[in-house]
């Protein structure tokens, strides 16, 4: 998938997603709808959303930011990186997203959804008692015809439009603190579940993503992470070593909205002669990685002493028996 670009992706994975061509039935209608993952309920996109994201896809765009226009908040966006698109809301998650091609006179869409802890769209897999139908009345202002996406007058002027308002975005990437959380629950954790990376990994990961590379390898403390994305501004940091994994996600903020989330530098934490006794780093550089201290009072970044810590060993500093499970927790 990395040597594709997302319409041929789309192209192949959906066959109704027809390009656009000369020749193209002017009175064909095309709807971008979602699915309301916690509800099942089925919403149709505003006409101006839906030109805005037609000319995204026509364009090779992996993804289409949709934040201010209509009543979508800003940070918002929908991703064609797969060609399952979906849309991801700040603090919210995501939903299923679709292109659908309709005909002249339709009033009403209905499609297959499945519940997989959330709702999702089923497409063209149907089994009863496992699948339901989802509807939703069309109106004319939720129909896009082909002609009105050929003449791009208005679809130009909403990707100049939202480019503008959403050209101070950062990728934001956060690991969530709970090892194995239920999928179904991401989208409730709390801010406090969610550790940010340093700079310099945020940076790593966030032009892996950008280049559309399946995972990008990254350095924490003395540790050696891989980070593989799933296409839906997530991913999942593994850690092959001791098999584990954690969930990340991906967050389109401000730069001040970022440097918030980054939040108090270690140094006012520790003094700023602290290093970990195992990479050797200041605490005081390393401010967004997380910090243990045992009982014996020594202090390390918890990624650097993690293996010792599954090993249940003793402190690698003074021998002393630690409890490492309340050691983290604390």
């Amino acid at each position: 998938p990395n040597e594709m670009d997302a319409q041929a992706l789309a192209l192949m994975t959906n066959p109704s997603l027809t390009p656009i061509s000369a020749g193209a039935d002017s009175a064909q209608g095309i709807v971008w709808i979602s699915l309301d993952p916690r509800r099942g309920s089925l919403h149709c996109y505003p006409r101006e959303v839906a030109a805005l994201l037609e000319s995204g896809l026509q364009s090779g765009q992996p993804s289409v930011p949709i934040g201010g226009v209509a009543s979508f908040s800003p940070g918002v966006f929908v991703d064609f990186s797969t060609g399952r698109f979906s849309q991801s809301t700040p603090n919210r998650g995501f939903r299923d997203v679709r292109r659908l091609l309709v005909s002249p006179g339709e009033t009403r869409l209905s499609l297959q959804r499945l519940q997989e802890g959330v709702w999702r769209i089923a497409d063209d897999f149907v089994a009863p008692g496992i699948t339901s139908e989802v509807s939703v009345p069309l109106t004319a202002s939720d129909i896009l015809t082909v002609a009105d996406v050929s003449s791009t007058a208005a679809a130009t002027s909403l990707v100049e439009q939202t480019q503008s308002a959403t050209s101070g975005a950062e990728g934001l990437w956060e690991w969530c603190r709970m090892a194995e959380p239920r999928l179904e629950e991401l989208d409730q954790l709390p801010a406090s579940c969610w550790g940010v990376y340093t700079e310099e990994q945020n940076q790593e990961i966030e032009n892996a993503f950008q280049a559309k590379l399946c995972s990008v390898e990254i350095c924490i403390g003395i540790r050696t992470f891989e980070v593989v994305f799933d296409g839906h501004g997530r991913a999942r940091q593994l850690d092959k070593k001791v098999n584990k994994r954690r969930f990340v996600r991906r967050r389109l903020m401000t730069s001040a909205e970022v440097q918030a989330a980054r939040g108090s530098p270690a140094k006012k934490r520790f003094d700023s002669t602290d290093d970990c006794p195992i990479c050797c780093s200041s605490f005081a550089e390393t401010p967004t990685l997380p910090v243990v201290r045992t009982p014996c009072g020594h202090l390390f970044h918890g990624a650097c002493v993690r293996e010792i810590a599954d090993k249940n060993d003793a402190c690698p500093c003074c021998r002393a028996e630690v409890n490492w499970c309340t050691t983290f927790r604390k």
